[in-house]
Order: structure tokens, then C-alpha cells, then sequence
């Protein structure tokens, strides 16, 4: 997979879960992305990491969280509260008695389609100062990502904005 550094939205997005679960995790110390400039880095690991937190079929404590974050990020391959990588995405838990493995492929495969596409928005979108005074908009145009996203909600169709804005792909 591509290795890209991500923004806190943009990896709760890439993992389909709300900010305010990284928040959390991140109050909690459960988890350790990188630091930039004041701003906190996130990898497709940590994105993964979250997803399937989220994906579990059960809560697990903080001491949990954190051991299954040390296991997906890659700082171990065994933890000491019982979960165990059986392979990049095969996670065995093994508590009291109870043994569950958990297949994480389709996550891991479902992020990385995500993560492609957030590369192409990144080819796609720019943001300069100097353009609409730093407001996001579609590479070569002066046309606002906002207001064409807004025309798409409000179902304006695909053949009208093509009309207005000629020089945009579909």
C-alpha cells in the first residue's frame, strides 16, 4: 500500500469514524501518531488502528486499545493483555478461556481504496493564497470545491455543471 500522512479528518475519514474517536484516543493516550507543526500526523496504520476498534463486536478497555494499537502499527507481534498478529491481518485474541480470531483484510483493503482516492483528491484539489484567497479549488480553475460540492447536493445535475464549468472532469 502508499504510504501517506494524514490530518485527523482525513483519517476519520479514511477509517469511517467520527473525529471525536480519534479525539478520544488520542485524551486517552490509547494511541501515538506523529506531531508536524502543532498538528497531529496520522498513517494508514493509525487509520486501521480505528477501524477496527470500531469494527470489534465488543468494547475493550483502554489497556486494550492500546495493546491492539502496539500490534497494528507494528511495535509488537504479541501483547501481554492477550491479543496476538497471527499475520498482517489476522488478529487472535485470547482472554479467559475465549479465543477469537478476527480477519481484517476487507479493512485493510476498504482503507487502502480510500486512501487512493484521498491521493487523487490530492491531484486534483489545490489551495493557494493567491486563488480565491486560499479557499480549496479544482486544479487549472478558479471554481471553489464548496460550490460545486453544494450544487451536487442540492442535485443540480452532472450535464448543467458541466455547461457552467466546462473545463471540470466529471
Amino acid at each position: 500500500y502508499m504510504v501517506m500522512v494524514m490530518d485527523l479528518k482525513e483519517a476519520a475519514a479514511i477509517a469511517d469514524v467520527s473525529a471525536k474517536v480519534i479525539r478520544h484516543c488520542l485524551e486517552a493516550e490509547v494511541i501515538a501518531p506523529t506531531r508536524t507543526e502543532g498538528h497531529w500526523r496520522f498513517t494508514l496504520e493509525d487509520a486501521l488502528f480505528f477501524a477496527l476498534r470500531d469494527a470489534l463486536p465488543f468494547a475493550i478497555d483502554l489497556e486494550d486499545q492500546r495493546a491492539l494499537y502496539d500490534l497494528v502499527v507494528g511495535r509488537k507481534k504479541r501483547s501481554t493483555s492477550g491479543w496476538k498478529l497471527i499475520d498482517p491481518d489476522t488478529l487472535e485474541l485470547g482472554k479467559n478461556q475465549l479465543r477469537m480470531s478476527v480477519d481484517f483484510s476487507l479493512i485493510r483493503r476498504d482503507l487502502t481504496r480510500r486512501l487512493a482516492l484521498l491521493a487523487k483528491r490530492e491531484e486534483r484539489i489545490v489551495s493557494s493564497p493567491e486563488t480565491l484567497g486560499g479557499t480549496p479549488v479544482f486544479v487549472g480553475t478558479r471554481v471553489s470545491v464548496a460550490h460545486v460540492g453544494a450544487l451536487m447536493l442540492r442535485g443540480v445535475p452532472m450535464a448543467q455543471m458541466k455547461e457552467d464549468f466546462p473545463r471540470l472532469k466529471e
